[in-house]
């Protein structure tokens, strides 16, 4: 059997953490391990926006892409987002969804301001 260090596991996680280049959140339900993008976008931010936020959390690779949206700004007032995604570059040319991540809705009332956060961790599976 072949172990996977912790130390493989950050210098993963530093790797992928790097990569993610946009964060999108949308509308509908799309989560698999084949998925190309969400069921229903309804917001896409470049990862150098000042409503995004990459922070590592553990010393094994975990870290969480961390998107703060308002209604009427970013999205419309009164979308219910319930899916998020991260991708290596513009899902609108040749992005390829990094993870993505499907919860119960939660609305964006106008004027409001949500937080959205997707947890990131390589294993040892």
């Amino acid at each position: 059997m072949t172990t996977l260090t912790d130390q493989g596991l950050e210098a993963i996680g530093d790797r992928l953490r790097e990569a993610v280049a946009f964060v999108a959140l949308g509308s509908g339900q799309n989560e698999s391990t084949t998925a190309t993008g969400l069921a229903t976008r309804e917001y896409l931010a470049d990862v150098s926006n000042n409503n995004v936020e990459l922070v590592e959390t553990t010393t094994t690779g975990a870290f969480e892409v961390i998107i703060r949206v308002k209604g009427g700004t970013e999205v419309a007032g009164g979308t219910a987002i319930s899916e998020m995604a991260v991708f290596d570059g513009d899902p609108d040319a040749d992005g390829v969804v990094l993870a993505i991540d499907e919860f119960a809705a939660k609305t964006v009332e106008s004027g409001h301001s949500e937080e959205f956060t997707i947890p990131v961790a390589p294993g040892r599976d």
